[in-house]
């Protein structure tokens, strides 16, 4: 009898892994009645008269190459059409759909959908770039940071539901490469802070792998929801390649069990764009995504490669700001190409704004240890590790005039807003900035947690410079530029572990023009124009 129970035991659990083998664990996640356009529709890199739209068209069986059908138009029901056509879907490209649409008209909200055999996508909503003079005021949601397993992404239902973005700037950490954390850090403390499973579960090394895991993130209902109704403009961090990347490797690769760096680079890169609707500079050269955006002469929003493209692998964590390696001259964070571009961008602008988006903090960020008069970097995967790098970005933002210079942020899981000093730092000192830095916390990915006051108010004390610190939240905020001012007002979801949430207004924090010096606001910015009705 026992020897019964015993086989019949063991045949069941053959046959549930078997059953569990068979299953692709992301059909569950799918929505049925969004059939063939599971993953949903999206828009990106927005210009006066195009822009990139985006959906992925999943049928069984399929041949190596799918016709979809696209139209974009000036109303919901698709009377007014722009622009349309026919897009080829390749299985190469994981039968994803890229299409730059034309002939549009600028400062313009548009809806757009795409159809396979007669069944169409959702609808999607996205906004053409202002010409000069369109437009006195634009307001960017600015967010990253969104690891899958540590939370829902209420944040961007937060977003769709104030419905006032003219876009979103996502500043990287799209994916974690990480496989489970459950088989990472198995502990019992630790499985109760993840609240969702990753997969694959293992780290995503293959094609296949990061295809998967980009599945995986854009069947979250709320993102999915963020990519249809606004454009979105993206930059990569580390963990869409693997983390702490620089041009040559990786802290988070081992080339002995995981192969060459610069063949799982050009991976995640080809899967990176594959996967987000962002337009490349270069056809040839996918590596290459820096890039810019003119709204109008209100401002030029420079998207710059702070992370792969010229990075030099970074020095120890914990070093003295004084260190001779730290300091090498021909240490370079952007490279030479890519400070040349943006020399070149800077001297031929006439905006009124200057703004940078990239992913890791720009502002010092210092550790002091006054009894034996120590400084040391805080973060050496930050600016902070690429001292002289700073100093050419500065000697060219003073070259070329700009006044009026705002950096935007994300990579440390932290609200932060900070001058960006060129010295010293004293409080109550106006002329001794060079800029100001507004850093988003993340959507979900895990941060202190734990309320470390102490640890708030040394970080304060050890750095003047920085004007407000929340190392707890989660959200993002909305970027009021205008030409007299430019404010951000931080928002932030009271909790990510449920989909039940509260959204809170934190702070605003505000810059005058010509005077780069921040200040706080009681109140949030107000909307100068009626943004359009969501995407049906």
């Amino acid at each position: 009898m026992y020897l019964l129970h015993f086989l019949f035991s063991i045949s069941w659990i053959l046959i549930s892994l078997s059953h569990l083998q068979a299953e692709n664990p992301l059909d569950a996640l799918k929505n049925p009645e969004l059939s063939p356009f599971y993953y949903g529709v999206a828009s990106g890199d927005p210009l006066q008269d195009r822009v990139i739209l985006w959906t992925k068209v999943d049928v069984e069986n399929s041949p190596d190459s799918i016709s979809v059908f696209w139209e974009i138009a000036r109303d919901t029901a698709f009377k007014d059409i722009a622009n349309s056509g026919t897009a080829i879907s390749h299985k190469a490209n994981d039968f994803t759909v890229k299409v730059d649409a034309n002939r549009l008209q600028s400062n313009t909200w548009y809806y757009y959908r795409f159809s396979f055999e007669e069944t169409y996508s959702l609808t999607g909503r996205t906004k053409t770039l202002p010409a000069d003079g369109e437009v006195d005021a634009v307001r960017l949601a600015v967010a990253s940071c969104q690891d899958y397993e540590f939370g829902y992404y209420n944040a961007y239902k937060s977003m769709v539901d104030r419905n006032q973005a003219d876009a979103v700037v996502f500043l990287g950490d799209y994916i974690y490469e990480y496989g489970s954390y459950a088989l990472k850090e198995p502990t019992i403390e630790f499985r109760k802070r993840r609240v969702r499973y990753n997969y694959p579960e293992h780290e995503i090394v293959s094609l296949e792998d990061y295809r998967n895991r980009y599945r995986l993130y854009r069947l979250d209902s709320n993102l999915r929801e963020a990519h249809r109704q606004f454009p979105w403009i993206c930059v990569w961090d580390d963990h869409e390649h693997a983390n702490n990347a620089w041009r040559t490797g990786a802290q988070n690769h081992q080339p002995e069990t995981e192969g060459d760096w610069e063949e799982r680079l050009a991976r995640s890169i080809k899967v990176y764009h594959e996967w987000l609707p962002i337009r490349l500079p270069e056809e040839d050269k996918p590596i290459k995504i820096y890039r810019n955006f003119e709204f109008g002469k209100l401002f030029n929003l420079l998207i710059l490669d702070a992370r792969i493209i010229g990075r030099d692998k970074p020095v120890s964590r914990r070093i003295d700001i004084k260190d001779t390696l730290l300091n090498q001259e021909n240490r370079y964070l952007l490279g030479l190409e890519q400070m040349q571009w943006i020399e070149n961008t800077l001297a031929n602008s006439e905006s009124e704004w200057t703004i940078l988006g990239q992913q890791i903090m720009m502002a010092p960020l210092l550790i002091k240890n006054p009894i034996f008069d120590k400084t040391k970097v805080g973060n050496s995967d930050q600016w902070d590790g690429y001292p002289q790098e700073r100093n050419r970005l500065r000697s060219i933002v003073e070259q070329n005039n700009i006044d009026n210079l705002v950096v935007l942020s994300g990579d440390i899981h932290t609200a932060i807003v900070s001058h960006l000093p060129k010295s010293n730092f004293r409080r109550g000192r106006l002329a001794n900035n060079w800029g100001v830095e507004f850093v988003t916390p993340s959507i979900s990915s895990r941060n202190l947690e734990k309320r470390m006051l102490l640890f708030k108010l040394l970080t304060r004390s050890f750095n003047p410079n920085i004007k407000f610190l929340d190392l707890f939240a989660h959200g993002y905020y909305i970027l009021d530029i205008r030409k007299e001012s430019v404010q951000a007002d931080y928002f932030f979801a009271n909790r990510i572990k449920t989909r039940i949430f509260k959204e809170r207004k934190v702070r605003s924090y505000y810059v005058n023009n010509g005077k780069m010096r921040i200040r706080k606001s009681r109140k949030k910015a107000m909307t100068r124009q009626n943004y359009p009705p969501l995407a049906p």
